[in-house]
């Protein structure tokens, strides 16, 4: 998905590609702090696969960079880590796009829950 690639790109670029750990980065450490927990979860189900054991084993601290993690996220985490961005950020991302960001914000979370949805055998 491009929109994951991009958030991948901009914000390794911008905090490193680490900078997804630090609150201060973001709007809400509350949200922040789920966010970083719901990551874990996944991070621990998907562990056995070849990239996340290739940085677990093969770089300091086992921590995977941001441009991997992306990889692990479903669509309702990068919607809900896409919305507890700094503004700044949200509007850097939706220039990418020739948009404004909350366009884009609003956009990611009504195809998160349509998605959803479908998944779910839900009605639209």
């Amino acid at each position: 998905m491009n929109l994951r690639c991009r958030l991948a790109n901009y914000l390794s670029c911008k905090y490193g590609v680490f900078g997804y750990k630090d609150s201060s980065n973001f709007r809400n450490p509350i949200y922040h702090k789920k966010f970083l927990a719901d990551l874990e979860t996944e991070i621990e189900r998907n562990s056995k696969s070849a990239f996340v054991k290739n940085f677990r084993e093969n770089y300091e601290g086992g921590d995977l960079p941001f441009y991997a993690v992306v990889e692990l996220c479903s669509f309702g985490m990068l919607s809900k880590f896409f919305k507890n961005m700094k503004n700044e950020d949200k509007k850097a991302i939706g220039k990418q796009y020739g948009i404004a960001y909350p366009f884009l914000e609003s956009w990611f979370e009504h195809l998160s829950y349509v998605r959803n949805s479908c998944a779910h055998y839900g009605r639209i």
